[in-house]
């Protein structure tokens, strides 16, 4: 990773006024000073979460193999997947249903409820029946495999229409799941209230359950907007006010990095109530993200007479931290929510070998991410 560009100002200025530290000169790495584009800060806008959506979603995103069974005698295979689709897309339709009582609704390829109406009545031209009339069809085709779900849930299940289009203002979350069969993969929504999710987490744990949990350590698991290299020099320089240009960890999919105890990341998207993945851990080294990882320097490959000045320091830039059980991480996966010690905003943690030396707030030079120093380590 190239070094990281530091903003300076000369001493004289560091009791400048909030005006004259606008004209703060950067230095570059072959070491001519130039003036950067104005800072603006970089204001992230998380979706919110309600804590009972962000239970639903993580007991269902869960990591696991995938489902192999049988639906009206149409072996299958099914897992989850993330993001789920736009439930009007060509070729679908939707199967709108109630648990309990709850209303939910999952869409499904047109071609599939066709075989499955078939079954019933060949006759039958699914586009022309109502669909409350298709919804009857449908039911009876997958009465065996419904009664099945209703025990193994203890809730009663019944199919109310099928429809072109969802129903207008639901407000329940929304999960995607992966259908193979009969050499065909599609992604499907299923629309569920929250208080059904879990029941179905449970059930898809049973049916398709993963490695054994293992002893319940705690895993440090931290979410990173970027990284940055300085020298002990610069690092001893850094007073508030001070910008420090990083190496940024967005994706065109993500908008952060979430560091599972220093080995493991997963792109993730921020928001008020955490950080959701767009995909299953994946080891740092040897990934595009690499950079990121603390590389303390060789002590064997220090000479008498290297200046401690000029050794590399290691800075990350986070917008919060937690801590989860192994087994937590073991089932992480894309959709997975990650609950953080504070709502992310735009303040982050400056961390050097694993300790908070400062804060800061995220800022755009041009295009570029920078980090504003507010509050040095005696006060951060």
């Amino acid at each position: 990773m190239p070094q990281a560009s530091l903003s300076t100002r000369p001493r004289a200025s560091r009791r400048a006024s909030p005006k004259a530290k606008a004209k703060t000169t950067t230095k570059t790495a072959n070491g001519a000073k130039t003036k950067p584009a104005r800072t603006r800060p970089a204001r992230l806008k998380p979706d919110a979460i309600e804590p009972r959506r962000a239970a639903a979603l993580n007991a269902v995103y869960r990591h696991r193999p995938p489902l192999d069974i049988a639906v009206a005698d149409t072996p299958m295979r099914i897992e989850t997947a993330w993001p789920p689709p736009d439930d009007d897309a060509a070729g679908r339709c939707t199967l709108a249903f109630a648990v309990d009582g709850a209303q939910g609704t999952l869409g499904l390829p047109r071609a599939l409820v066709a075989q499955w109406i078939a079954r019933v009545d060949p006759d039958a031209a699914p586009d022309s029946l109502a669909p409350e009339h298709a919804a009857l069809l449908v039911e009876c085709a997958l009465a065996a495999d419904i009664a099945r779900l209703e025990e193994a849930l203890g809730c009663t299940v019944e199919i109310a229409s099928v429809a072109d289009r969802p129903p207008e203002g639901m407000d329940v979350p929304r999960f995607g799941f992966s259908l193979a069969w009969t050499e065909r993969t599609e992604v499907s929504a299923l629309a569920l209230p929250c208080e059904h999710a879990a029941g179905l987490g449970a059930l898809l744990d049973r049916l398709a359950p993963g490695r054994p949990a293992g002893p319940e350590l705690p895993v440090p698991v931290s979410l990173c907007a970027g990284a940055a290299d300085l020298t002990v020099a610069e690092l001893r320089g850094l007073v508030p006010g001070d910008v420090v240009l990083a190496e940024e960890a967005r994706t065109p999919e993500a908008t952060a990095l979430a560091v599972v105890a220093g080995h493991l990341a997963a792109p993730a998207v921020a928001g008020e109530a955490g950080a959701e993945l767009v995909s299953g851990p994946f080891r740092l080294r040897g990934s595009n993200w690499e950079w990121i990882m603390t590389d303390p320097t060789d002590a064997a490959a220090i000479s008498d007479d290297t200046d401690l000045d000029d050794l590399p320091v290691r800075l990350t830039f986070e917008l919060g931290r937690t801590e989860l059980a192994l087994s937590d991480v073991r089932a992480l996966a894309p959709g997975s929510l990650l609950p953080l010690s504070r709502p992310v905003g735009d303040a982050v943690d400056v961390i050097a070998n694993g300790r908070r030396i400062a804060r800061g707030e995220i800022v755009r030079i041009g295009e570029s991410l920078g980090i504003r120093i507010t509050r040095l380590a005696d006060n951060a």
